[in-house]
């Protein structure tokens, strides 16, 4: 580990930089991982744009910066805090980020890595002991709501030097869970993780072309890639190959998914949980015939074992639940249409599988935009607790971070992994900007208002009635927000 804060010492240790790796490594809780870097300013004489922050010496600080963990997911540890100049695409652009950043305000960065079910216990100690243990937390946002209402996390709008209509920042997330006028997490270019966790679909390009599928690009960019579309073509593709009169691993299935496919398919059709009325209030909105019409064909493509396989519970003879033997499957060629996250795309990119990327499909074509869901599971958004003892430096720090990354870390991200060493054509890389372009982060979703986005996946994968099983919903989902919107009146 290098700390530049002797400046006079700055010449000799910028080369050293230079030869050695010192942006940090990922321990457990009880450790720390830190990127020491000293104050030299940044190069603004490009065109791009900045943010306009004022200069300061932050004196060595350490910035710490908690994540959520899972060890059974380690293609989605945390890798964009900090890096090492190591040449991995990601690492790299971490490391030139946070020297850049670190050099001007003469700051660390530390990774404190927590495991998921145990840092949200972790912030609330702290937040309850009026002790300023972390700067930035980072928590899965399956498990993110208690820590919004309860007053432990502080209002985005109110940290200093952050201004969330730069381009560093997403709209769609501050727009989507902004609540009673505060933003308690958001997403900015300093990490990928929501990146990683935006669905998309794949498709085997050689059983594409074996049973003469139509162009599929074509039909995304004329609008027609629907729901039901997509379920005409694969089912002209399934096979049982081996002719046993049942679908198994040496078969072709029309389409590989999952539980999560009947989230991301009402939200990619435009579906709606909740919606905002004048006010900016949200309300109950599923009860709409759109809502229950879309909902009825998700469930008629989740019902159908003949044709999807739904890697969550098994199907016919491939009980696999696993996700690295799930994506095995895809990659073996055992099927036409993989739904996944982008993570995937990454992860798959170094097997022979020739594939193509597509947005999650519409509900029909009058719909205007291709909508892809950024999912709770696998996704961390940026928080900072109530703890945190100087928001001016908190903010600067965020704002800058951003910023940089905007032009190190996605470059390498977007342009580099995936553009270029795992997407195979550049039909799929104007896929790609279309689904990065237009993702939904859904406050009902991802805080499971009422029970019922969570029930709804269930109700559309056993085939019971939508109707009457939102009915028996309806009064716990108002109920939540009835709660949600007096805990946070309470904290006003």
């Amino acid at each position: 580990m290098l700390k530049y804060s002797n400046r006079s010492l700055l010449p000799v240790l910028v080369l050293l930089a230079a030869i050695i790796a010192s942006c940090g490594t990922v321990e457990t809780a009880d450790t720390e991982a830190t990127t020491a870097i000293s104050d030299t300013g940044t190069d603004t004489s490009s065109e791009k744009p900045l943010p306009e922050l004022p200069e300061d010496d932050f004196d060595g600080y350490n910035f710490r910066v908690a994540h959520w963990d899972m060890p059974d997911w380690p293609m989605r540890a945390c890798v964009d805090i900090v890096g090492e100049n190591n040449g991995d695409t990601i690492s790299d652009a971490v490391y030139r980020r946070n020297l850049a950043v670190c050099e001007r305000y003469n700051f660390e960065i530390s990774l404190i890595s927590v495991r998921w079910d145990e840092l949200k216990g972790m912030v609330t100690n702290a937040v309850m002991a009026g002790d300023d243990a972390f700067d930035l937390v980072i928590l899965r946002m399956y498990e993110g709501k208690d820590l919004l209402t309860t007053g432990q996390l502080v209002d985005f709008h109110s940290i200093p030097y952050i201004d969330l209509t730069a381009p560093w920042w997403d709209s769609n997330c501050s727009d989507n869970l902004t609540i009673d006028g505060k933003l308690y997490y958001a997403a900015s270019d300093l990490t990928i993780e929501d990146k990683n966790a935006t669905s998309a679909i794949l498709f085997n390009k050689k059983i594409a072309d074996d049973y003469g599928v139509e162009d599929l690009y074509s039909l995304v960019r004329s609008g027609e890639w629907t729901i039901e579309r997509m379920m005409n073509i694969y089912s002209e593709v399934t096979s049982d190959l081996d002719g046993d009169g049942e679908l198994g691993e040496n078969d072709i299935w029309g389409f590989l998914g999952g539980n999560d496919v009947g989230s991301a398919f009402f939200l990619g059709g435009g579906g709606k949980y909740l919606s905002k009325d004048g006010s900016g209030v949200f309300y109950d909105s599923f009860n709409t015939e759109r809502n229950i019409e879309l909902s009825q064909l998700i469930q008629r493509l989740m019902s159908d074992s003949d044709n999807f396989y739904n890697h969550h519970t098994g199907a016919q003879k491939v009980p696999i639940t696993d996700d690295t033997e799930y994506r095995n499957l895809f990659a073996s060629g055992a099927g036409l249409f993989y739904w996944d996250r982008l993570d995937a795309v990454s992860d798959l990119r170094s097997l022979d599988t020739d594939f193509g990327i597509l947005p999650t499909p519409k509900y029909d074509a009058e719909q205007e935009n291709y909508i892809n869901q950024v999912s709770h599971h696998t996704m961390g958004l940026l928080s900072v607790p109530a703890t945190q003892t100087d928001l001016e430096r908190t903010g600067i720090i965020l704002e800058a971070l951003s910023a940089e990354s905007r032009y190190e870390l996605n470059p390498a991200y977007y342009d580099v992994l995936l553009k270029t060493k795992s997407i195979r054509d550049e039909d799929s890389s104007e896929m790609l900007d279309i689904i990065l372009a237009n993702r939904c982060y859904d406050f009902a979703a991802i805080f499971n208002i009422g029970g019922w986005p969570d029930e709804l996946i269930n109700v559309m994968k056993n085939g019971s009635a939508i109707v009457s099983s939102y009915e028996s919903y309806a009064t716990k989902i108002e109920s939540a927000l009835d709660d949600i919107y007096d805990e946070l009146s309470i904290l006003d």
